[in-house]
């Protein structure tokens, strides 16, 4: 069994640990622990000792609390790496209303976790490991060794790719609660694929209040990767987005997830999609009028739609898969 490169502490959703985590950690490979449950431990000599901390590198997810700056500062007396992992921008939440469902605070003291103590654990820290290049362009101002690892796909997880054959055109829409203020882009357009004979709409996550039409609704789960069943059944996958100042840093993943499935992605033109922009197997939409459009299109056009569905799944597969960038997180614990 190979040697673990590093250990993972990871905190939140299961979601991020997994894409964050527990992914990376299967094809370093490392381990992977909560993130509170750091071990230290002070040995005859009285010098601090980490048992858990495997190959004298840690990976924090975003922490922004006191007690990791502390153990930050013990590992670094000891010679060890603690390296932030970041899928969004901790810096500045310049968006009040996440900031608040999240639970952090602006300056240290107010909150456990607060964006003043988060930017100072990321400027004293190894190095920053984020997900994209807005990303990257945002710790870079804190910290000179930032690496840019994208979220990718593991086949392995995943199950057979098979579509249903009954003549139902499926347009589904998978998101959390955090993309509730992203309906209003494409709402009008759903409402009226709704009323299309022999077209289902349906919501995997997220309930929309304001879509009051005919859809199908399959309620949040904690076990995230339950949906991918109901993902390949889907013919379009949308991802609106209302446009915020965190939202140039949010990731493709949903791009991703929809093109596992063989879903051809519908997808708001900002920047986490800019890698999408102009191919063959993605559509861009920038107003509302725009996704009535890309919404028309496809209910008219359901085999050309089918086939760039599977377009998207194979460029994920030969450009997307964790085998496309291990080499990009092994750099980063090396570095």
């Amino acid at each position: 069994m190979a040697e673990n490169l590093c250990t993972f502490y990871f905190q939140a959703t299961p979601a991020t640990t997994y894409w964050r985590c527990e992914l990376p950690a299967k094809h370093l490979p490392g381990a992977v622990h909560p993130a509170p449950k750091l071990a230290v431990v002070q040995d005859d000599a009285k010098n601090l000792t980490f048992p858990d901390v495997e190959n004298d590198t840690a990976i924090m997810q975003f922490p922004g609390d006191q007690g990791t700056a502390i153990i930050l500062m013990a590992l670094q007396s000891q010679g060890k790496k603690l390296l932030v992992e970041v899928d969004d921008n901790y810096l500045d939440r310049g968006d009040e209303l996440w900031r608040t469902r999240a639970g952090w605070g602006r300056s240290i003291g107010q909150t456990p976790h607060t964006t003043q103590g988060h930017r100072w654990i990321s400027e004293h820290s190894h190095g920053v490991i984020v997900t994209t290049e807005a990303l990257a362009e945002a710790y870079g101002e804190v910290n000179d060794n930032v690496h840019i690892c994208r979220n990718t796909i593991d086949p392995d997880d995943w199950p057979t790719y098979e579509k249903p054959n009954d003549g139902v055109f499926r347009i589904g829409w998978y998101a959390s609660g955090s993309h509730d203020r992203d309906e209003s882009m494409c709402r009008k357009a759903i409402a009226w694929a709704s009323r299309q004979p022999n077209v289902e709409i349906v919501n995997l996550g997220l309930n929309p209040i304001a879509w009051n039409f005919t859809r199908t609704w399959h309620g949040w789960r904690e076990d995230f990767k339950s949906f991918r069943p109901e993902l390949m059944k889907l013919d379009v996958g949308i991802s609106p987005l209302i446009g915020t100042p965190m939202t140039k840093y949010r990731s493709d993943v949903k791009a991703l997830e929809y093109s596992m499935a063989g879903a051809f992605p519908i997808l708001q033109a900002e920047r986490p999609y800019d890698e999408w922009r102009d191919k063959e197997y993605a559509r861009m939409c920038w107003t509302s009028s725009d996704w009535m459009s890309a919404i028309k299109w496809a209910v008219a056009n359901q085999d050309e739609v089918r086939a760039k569905g599977n377009l998207a799944r194979e460029h994920v597969l030969l450009n997307r898969t964790f085998k496309t960038e291990i080499a990009k997180w092994r750099k980063a614990i090396e570095s």
